[in-house]
């Protein structure tokens, strides 16, 4: 009888081994998310993540009134992901997260947005300013160019 007792308390400690084992691999699976959203008070943010070459939802998320948020983003261990964040239709921030990271975003509805706590989502932020940049140069350059008159002698 004392053997099936000893079987049975080794039994739970094993157990309860595993579950704390179980819950500390768990814990630091996530990124954690909050920020400011300029004049986005009370409003809906979607939280998505870039699956090969499409958006996949995985989470909607409120704002207060003074357009504060929060939210926790699912990660696997080792894996980078790039999450982006929607006010609508419009991006207004981009990031490349990892497990463990804990991510403070400030932005506007129109997609300018300021990032820290996370050195990969900062360099991603300051590629996309360069680009959209970049863009607008090129942009205000054809704009230029088609005013001009192709048979004018101004080489």
């Amino acid at each position: 009888m004392q053997f099936m007792k000893n079987l049975s308390n080794s039994i739970r400690l094993v157990i309860a081994f595993f579950a704390v084992a179980l819950f500390a691999c768990s814990c630091g699976q996530d990124a954690r998310l909050s920020g400011v959203v300029g004049q986005a008070p009370s409003s809906s943010l979607i939280v998505k993540a870039l699956d090969i070459n499409k958006y996949e939802t995985i989470d909607t998320v409120q704002t207060d009134a003074q357009g504060r948020f929060s939210c926790k983003i699912p990660l696997q261990k080792g894996q980078p992901e790039f999450i982006y964040l929607f006010h609508g239709q419009t991006k207004i921030a981009s990031l490349l997260l990892t497990c463990g990271d804990k991510v403070s975003i400030e932005a506007d509805t129109l997609g300018n947005y300021s990032v820290s706590g996370s050195e990969e989502s900062v360099k991603l932020a300051e590629v996309e300013r360069d680009y959209a940049a970049a863009q607008k140069t090129l942009m205000d350059l054809s704009q230029s160019l088609e005013g001009l008159d192709p048979s004018s002698d101004k080489a």
